[in-house]
């Protein structure tokens, strides 16, 4: 499946596509060293939004017509006690620490969802 990368900065990356797991996961691994949020858009009609700060992450999955349901990924273990700020469009954004995953499970949603286009089983998801 094809993503298509848009960058939530406030000086945006350019938009770029990806369709290969191996440019992916490298492209992730560069994102840790400031904190940012995204979305990648697949055709399958759904996209996931996802923040980067280092070790840490958080992920929304929702249609590309931006219709709810939206649904946040809630971390099987909790790797913070407080709520995170992930900069997006310039500004903190604050996320839950329930809602915080470690950086490997994002890695391993963003890839799956390369994959197949659908929502991960590797987490629950809570409608927000």
């Amino acid at each position: 499946m094809k993503l298509e990368f848009q960058d939530f900065g406030i000086e945006p990356q350019p938009n770029q596509s990806f369709d290969n797991a191996a440019e992916l996961n490298a492209f992730l691994e560069n994102q840790r060293k400031e904190s940012m949020m995204c979305q990648l858009i697949s055709e399958s009609g759904y996209k996931l939004q996802i923040g980067i700060d280092g070790d840490i992450g958080c992920a929304q999955f929702m249609s590309n017509d931006d219709e709810p349901p939206y649904l946040m990924a809630v971390t099987p273990v909790k790797v913070i006690e407080s709520s995170h700020d992930f900069i997006m469009t310039g500004s903190a954004t604050e996320v839950a620490s329930e809602n915080c995953l470690p950086f490997e499970l994002i890695r391993k949603l963003v890839l799956e969802f390369l994959e197949t286009g659908a929502k991960s089983q590797l987490v629950e998801w809570e409608e927000c």
